[in-house]
């Protein structure tokens, strides 16, 4: 339809030569290029305050965004604007919006000098009138050519020295992503290569989406986008609509499309451009080709046919493809045909029929959106009618289609029962749109009434065109479909909000299990404690030694530090030596513990000068490493302080290492050490005996002045026991193995106590975890309630309402 030229009171633009608007969201054009202004309350108390407004501009340091449409300005406001935000050196705009306000050369040059000192993401100066003085702006956006993003220029012609300084930006830009261009190039004289050319130097690797529709298309300027597309990375909608485009450009587009596999769930839009059923055959070939790249398809308002429409939707079903969306409304009209042919046209509409049936059978598994609506006022020839029927019993049992518009096929009462029927049984349909189809009050007691007993969460849309037929033939038929509409809507927005409210309360359970499996994780497995026992210096020579002690939880309450019992291997060894004198020992004579066998790490008897010095450094450490351990503020051991001793028995064990490497030298030559001289005679091996106790053996000091033993009293030592070593304590065999016991036993009760204490921290925790959740759902089941009582009272006072209005009004008709 072509479009008034007197302004209409809605904000949007129309161009004169365009048969439909080609801009959303824009206003109206006359048949000069200047728009008509729509002037808004808002704007002419702007436009009073201009002077104040300007003045805040030149002050203002904090703002960063300027947005300006539709105004009623003079020029020399305009002027007066630009100059104030030249003179505020603190400002510093990023976004800066300017739509349809006529712009002159004076204001051109005025804008240009604020926009050097500029740097914009975000630049729109749609439906200016801009003609010639493009390029002195595009020379003043040289400085944010780094930074821009956005860039909209709809509605400005284009000449041959614009298109030169525009190319040159894209030389220094590296991030541009969204670029309209529509309705800027109607002269069939001018190209666009130039323009292609600039962006694949750089924004190829940036751009994101592209607008060029309303414009004149070229076989140059459709080839140079096709190299575009074939070089670019991130590329993912084109909008050519309004184009007129040929066959053959649009298969250079597809040929530029599957050739890149960089791209994918690309936006093509052809609508409007009057295509026939030859350009559908081109469309139906590259899908089935498996053209991956696609992934949204807009085709509304073209001329396919029923032929042409049925070829695009086989290779639908047939091709390898990706697509998710599919928009083929108002494309059943066919020009070639002549008016008063309907009947030669059903062969078509079957074979359509059979088509879309086929379509829900195959469960596409990437289609997600179809749409095959006819407008309102198109003929009767161009809907399917009853041919729509074998499609929608098919629909019943997919599950991959979630949104679907079938309004203006006029299916009739048969077509509504097989609606209802698919809202039973499908579940993954979301969305439901059947307006002009003939709809009935029966029919929609029918819709809601599957609505009831389905699962599904969809949602319909309002059949808006049949209810006001319904009102216009009868008014109270048109009040009980309204009424029961109304209802309709009520059953399905509380079904999808409980819905909504049981998901949120699945997942709050499934964190709040999660929660507490982690705290009860960290309670059985705690972290390791620092340990507080005194390693063997001497090697492990216990047969059967424990592979898992229980390690013995540390108090911190205590003070003073309580010393472990040592290892019988440090007790047995010769560096555990009583001086004579001491308390301990009972004729005061000095105490060697002997065995049958010397190992590498028995101290000789008799040693010379260089031994006794590595002897009084070893047992100096074996005192350094005692007192080291224990800490001045706690009692206990610190880290540090294991470090230290661990670092002291290393150099410990490697010295001995040294001397027993050279001890086997000397046995290897020949030599005998004294040792080996006085334990000539075979000795009988026996079991040690207990040692006396800590605190005993703590009072014993290990001086290095204490004299070595004499060979002889050694020797007289070794005959009498045979090989029996000799206790260090007073206590017989018997009472030290009674107290080992009785220390074994309350280790025990210990152990046994601090586990028993450990479970029952448990229990008590996890009952007041258990507890607290009960409390949480309890809440919320009451504060659930008291909702649903509330709204139920609020329903009844609606309906309360509703029925007093009505009666009201029936009294005033009778009367």
């Amino acid at each position: 339809p072509s479009p008034s030229p007197s302004p209409s009171p809605s904000p949007s633009l129309v161009p004169a030569s365009s048969p439909t608007p080609p801009v959303p969201g824009s206003m109206v054009y006359p048949s000069t290029d200047v728009p008509t202004l729509v002037r808004y309350p808002a704007s002419k108390k702007l436009v009073k305050n201009w002077d104040y407004f300007t003045e805040l501009m030149g002050r203002s340091s904090s703002i960063s965004s300027l947005t300006l449409a539709g105004l009623s300005i003079s020029r020399e406001q305009v002027v007066e604007l630009a100059t104030a935000l030249y003179q505020n050196p603190r400002i510093n705009l990023k976004k800066f919006e300017f739509v349809s306000i006529p712009l002159d050369e004076k204001c051109i040059l005025a804008w240009a000098k604020t926009f050097k000192y500029c740097k914009f993401v975000h630049f729109d100066l749609s439906y200016c009138s801009l003609k010639g003085g493009m390029s002195k702006i595009f020379e003043a956006l040289h400085k944010s050519a780094e930074t821009l993003k956005t860039l909209k220029l709809n509605g400005n012609t284009f000449s041959t020295e614009c298109i030169a300084s525009f190319a040159e930006i894209w030389k220094h830009n590296n991030s541009l992503k969204h670029l309209e261009l529509s309705s800027c190039f109607k002269n069939n004289q001018i190209s666009m290569l130039p323009i292609f050319s600039g962006l694949m130097l750089t924004t190829c690797w940036s751009l994101v989406s592209l607008d060029l529709s309303n414009n004149f298309m070229s076989d140059e300027s459709i080839q140079g986008l096709a190299n575009f597309i074939q070089m670019s990375s991130t590329f993912s909608s084109l909008n050519l609509s309004w184009t007129n485009i040929s066959g053959h450009q649009l298969a250079l587009i597809l040929g530029a499309l599957q050739a890149n596999n960089n791209i994918s769930d690309f936006t093509l839009d052809l609508s409007n451009n009057k295509m026939t059923t030859d350009i559908a055959l081109i469309i139906r070939e590259s899908l089935k080709e498996g053209n991956h790249a696609l992934g949204k398809l807009l085709l509304t308002g073209n001329h396919f046919g029923f032929e042409g429409l049925s070829a695009i939707i086989s290779s639908l079903y047939e091709g390898d493809h990706r697509l998710k969306e599919v928009d083929c409304s108002d494309c059943t009209m066919d020009s070639t045909l002549i008016r008063g042919t309907s009947l030669a046209i059903d062969p078509q509409k079957e074979k359509l029929g059979e088509n879309l049936a086929k379509l829900a059978q195959s469960n596409v598994p990437t289609l997600k959106v179809l749409n095959i609506s006819v407008n309102n006022s198109a003929a009767k020839a161009w809907r399917l009618r009853k041919f729509l029927h074998p499609f929608l019993q098919e629909m019943a049992a997919n599950h991959t289609i979630q949104e679907l518009n079938i309004s203006g096929h006029k299916i009739g009462h048969s077509g509504i029962v097989l609606l209802s029927q698919l809202i039973v049984v499908n579940d993954t349909l979301l969305s439901l749109d059947f307006d002009n189809n003939d709809l009935t009050i029966t029919g929609l007691q029918m819709l809601e009434n599957a609505s009831a007993v389905s699962a599904s969460q969809i949602v319909l849309a309002s059949p808006v065109y049949d209810m006001e037929i319904l009102y216009k033939q009868n008014n109270r038929e048109g009040q009980e479909a309204y009424k029961l509409w109304s209802s309709l809507n009520v059953s399905l927005y509380s079904k999808r909000k409980k819905n909504k409210e049981l998901d949120k309360k699945d997942k709050n359970e499934k964190r709040e299990l999660a929660i507490s499996k982690k705290k009860k994780k960290k309670k059985q497995n705690p972290p390791p404690r620092p340990s507080t026992t005194i390693p063997s210096l001497l090697p492990n020579s216990n047969p059967n030694p424990n592979p898992n002690p229980k390690p013995k939880p540390v108090s911190s309450s205590s003070s003073s530090w309580t010393p472990r019992m040592p290892s019988p291997e440090l007790i047995s060894s010769p560096r555990c030596v009583v001086p004579p004198g001491s308390e301990s020992s009972p004729r005061g004579t000095r105490v060697e513990s002997s065995s049958s066998t010397h190992d590498e790490h028995s101290a000789p008897l008799a040693l010379p000068e260089d031994r006794k010095k590595k002897r009084k450094k070893g047992e100096e450490g074996i005192r350094s490493s005692r007192e080291g351990t224990r800490s001045p503020r706690e009692g206990t051991r610190s880290p540090r302080d294991e470090e230290d001793r661990d670092s002291r028995s290393s150099e410990l064990e490697s010295k001995r290492g040294k001397t027993s490497g050279k001890k086997e030298k000397k046995r290897e030559e020949g030599a005998r050490t004294p040792r080996e001289d006085l334990n000539a005679s075979p000795r009988p091996q026996r079991p040690l005996l207990p040692s006396r106790s800590i605190h005993e053996f703590d009072s014993v000091p290990l001086s290095s002045s204490s004299p070595p033993p004499s060979p002889l009293h050694s020797h007289a030592l070794s005959r009498r026991g045979a090989g029996i070593a000799l206790s260090l304590s007073r206590n017989t065999p018997r009472e030290a193995q009674e107290k080992e016991d009785k220390r074994d036993t309350t280790e025990k009760s210990r152990d046994t106590r601090e586990n028993e204490d450990t479970q029952n921290v448990e229990i008590k925790e996890e009952k007041e975890i258990s507890g607290d959740l009960k409390e949480k759902k309890g809440k919320k089941d009451t504060k659930r309630k008291e909702k649903e009582n509330k709204e139920n009272k609020e329903n009844k006072e609606n309906k309360e309402n509703k029925e007093n209005k009505e009666n009201k009004e029936n009294k005033e008709n009778k009367e």
